[in-house]
């Protein structure tokens, strides 16, 4: 019998290591976190600066389940408010930057005014370019 309520004990203890190793995945690939580090990446780049490391599972393996995520979320508002530094010479807060790079992955208007996409231009965050409507020359 004690047998039995071991093998049930360690198998209850494998699915709780699944289910932990599973939720500091879903950490990692949180898409705000995602979203931010692609973001603040493509304003450092634009500066000449390399891409923001990602959050690597080392860094959050060995802390408890909220300490990972406090991790995860600082790591977010760390970005953003990095990013929001590079962008203060502009009118784009770096929210409105996020926005802005979803837009152009969908090759969509970025919805920003003439005066703040100028002060994107000229800082160095984006380029302007043409196209004919309804096709080449």
């Amino acid at each position: 019998m004690p047998e039995k309520s071991l093998t049930t004990n360690v198998g209850h203890t494998r699915t709780l290591e699944y289910v932990v190793a599973d939720y500091r995945q879903k950490l990692l690939s949180r898409p705000e976190l995602l979203n931010t580090r692609s973001a603040y990446s493509a304003l450092r780049r634009a500066k000449g600066k390399s891409d923001v490391n990602p959050v690597e599972l080392s860094e959050i393996d060995n802390e408890s389940l909220r300490d990972g995520l406090t991790h995860i979320l600082g790591r977010i508002s760390l970005w953003k408010n990095e990013g929001g530094g590079l962008l203060s010479e502009t009118t784009v807060s770096f929210e409105e930057w996020c926005s802005v790079m979803t837009q152009l992955q969908a090759k969509a208007n970025p919805g920003l005014t003439n005066e703040q996409l100028d002060g994107l231009v000229d800082a160095g965050f984006l380029r302007r370019t043409y196209d004919v409507v309804g096709g080449s020359l």
